[in-house]
């Protein structure tokens, strides 16, 4: 059945999924506590598909791919949004983007070379994704309040930079390793 309630979790996801246009279009609009709502919605929806879907067994290879895709789109969103209105530096967008890009081409090449495999999130990739959304949420919260960022935000940056790219290495070496 469709609607069969062990597809909630995907259900979950494809709604993240569809948040990320209007998350990217509200932060270009400035309408900054509407963006933050969206976010947090997406986040919480995030959070119950990974518990629905471990709790009740109900994880699918579908979701396998959707959840990562609808994280990464709303990440994405996120970061090229703030970006372009000048909240969050070039280079990071640049960093988070770049690590998404990377594990997305290295698994394109693997699926083409050897077919499909699962691949699972790491302690790290999750901790990573954490601080990212972390992030947004107390930029957009910042922005939306018309207040400075804060001095130590360099460090918050630079935090989100270093988690993504040394989440991405773990993944290349777990994986090549792995094959190997």
């Amino acid at each position: 059945m469709f609607w069969h309630r062990s597809h909630w979790p995907n259900f979950l996801s494809l709604l993240r999924l569809a948040l990320s246009f209007p998350l990217f279009v509200l932060i270009v609009e400035n309408h900054f506590r509407w963006a933050w709502g969206v976010l947090v919605l997406a986040a919480f929806t995030d959070v119950l598909d990974g518990w629905l879907a471990k709790h009740f067994g109900w994880q699918s290879a579908w979701g396998s791919f959707l959840d990562p895709l609808a994280d990464k789109l709303m990440i994405l969103a996120g970061f090229g949004a703030l970006t372009l209105i000048g909240a969050t530096p070039l280079w990071l967008l640049f960093v988070v983007w770049g690590r998404d890009a990377v594990i997305a081409a290295g698994v394109l090449v693997y699926y083409t070379l050897r077919g499909p495999f699962r691949i699972f999130p790491t302690t790290l990739s999750k901790a990573s994704t954490l601080v990212q959304v972390l992030y947004l949420l107390a930029t957009l919260g910042s922005v939306s309040q018309d207040l400075p960022l804060p001095g130590g935000w360099r460090l918050a940056a630079w935090l989100v930079a270093l988690l993504a790219l040394f989440s991405g290495i773990d993944y290349f070496y777990r994986y090549a390793r792995a094959e190997a």
